[in-house]
């Protein structure tokens, strides 16, 4: 993604916007969007996206939908194909079929009347002005800009406005690019790592905002590698894998019904009668066992069946129940591939 390009469209087009268009947008006072009504469109809608470099399926026929007011975790090891499919999606890169909408328009329409806010990694800050210089000169791109003092607020910069950026840490300055990316009062939130380098308070402080930002229906989506955070926050968890969608569930499903696994010491004259017992239960044919030197290793889902029966078996010891954590299950989903740059 390239956030400079973004904010030029923006700026060069949403001051051209007519007369009218100034005066409804002026009509909201806050940078939070209004929630959409229930016949909105959606704020992403991607059909059948393919997109190739070389003999490289980048993207490989993804169809995925996005509602307004949603808190979206997309997720994938670099080479996933996660920036690949978002740039399509902001209209920055093209595929080589399918279609792309952002709320039901072209994205360099949605981009044009600066529905659409980024907040990148690294890059795109000046060092040498204040923060509010550089938010205020930012805010004149816009025929109605959020207030300044506002999205300092919701960023939880007020205190850092006459730093320079330079002298602002890497924190801070994520935090910068989250009140300029308020300012065009956007509909939707692309975030690529938005919380690195925050320390823990920063980081609960931005989230607890962009809680409150979604539910006023903003639509966030957000590429990170802390999956603590994507577990405590968001509504939707989507996980790409070599150009694929390997995983497209709510958070709640996804969190409560995913792998645990058993482990228990048993001793070898109750081994086969447990593993006889163990592969009569329902849903054991999807279950994976292993038994080494006294060891009984069950993982799969729904085991509580499993469970009372390795309880209940004669001098069990050392047992323990744990579910998957969203890290084991992303490695198991993704594989332990790391080499490929991000595409």
């Amino acid at each position: 993604m390239n956030t400079d390009e973004i904010a030029t469209t923006r700026g060069s087009t949403v001051r051209s916007e007519n007369a009218h268009t100034a005066q409804t947008s002026s009509q909201a006072s806050s940078a939070a969007p209004t929630r959409a009504p229930q016949s909105a469109p959606p704020a992403i809608d991607l059909v059948d996206i393919h997109r190739s470099f070389g003999k490289v399926h980048a993207v490989d026929d993804v169809t995925l939908r996005v509602e307004q007011g949603e808190l979206v975790a997309l997720l994938g090891r670099n080479g996933a194909g996660k920036t690949t499919l978002i740039d399509i999606a902001l209209g920055l890169g093209h595929q080589d079929s399918g279609t792309a909408r952002l709320f039901g328009m072209a994205p360099h329409d949605a981009i044009k009347r600066g529905l659409i806010g980024v907040i990148q990694q690294t890059g795109g800050l000046p060092p040498e002005p204040s923060v509010r210089e550089t938010v205020s000169t930012l805010a004149s791109a816009y025929v109605d800009p959020a207030p300044v003092d506002e999205v300092l607020e919701l960023a939880g910069i007020t205190d850092l406005a006459t730093r320079r950026i330079g002298k602002c840490s890497g924190g801070e300055q994520q935090r910068v690019r989250l009140a300029i990316a308020l300012l065009s009062r956007p509909r939707l939130l692309i975030m690529d790592e938005p919380t690195a380098g925050m320390d823990v308070d920063s980081r609960m402080q931005f989230w607890q905002t962009m809680e409150k930002l979604t539910t006023g229906g903003l639509t966030v989506v957000f590429a990170t590698h802390y999956l603590s955070e994507v577990e405590a926050v968001a509504h939707r968890i989507i996980i790409m894998n070599r150009g694929h969608v390997v995983t497209d569930e709510s958070s709640r499903t996804l969190l409560n019904t995913e792998r645990a696994h058993i482990r228990a010491t048993v001793s070898e004259e109750h081994r086969d009668a447990l593993v006889n017992e163990i592969t009569a239960l329902p849903g054991a044919d999807k279950w994976t066992y292993e038994f080494d030197d006294g060891q009984i290793a069950i993982d799969g889902e729904k085991l509580e069946p499993a469970a009372l029966a390795v309880l209940n078996t004669a001098g069990i010891k050392d047992f323990q129940m744990k579910r998957t954590s969203l890290d084991e299950m992303f490695t198991r989903l993704t594989g332990a591939n790391t080499e490929e740059s991000d595409s």
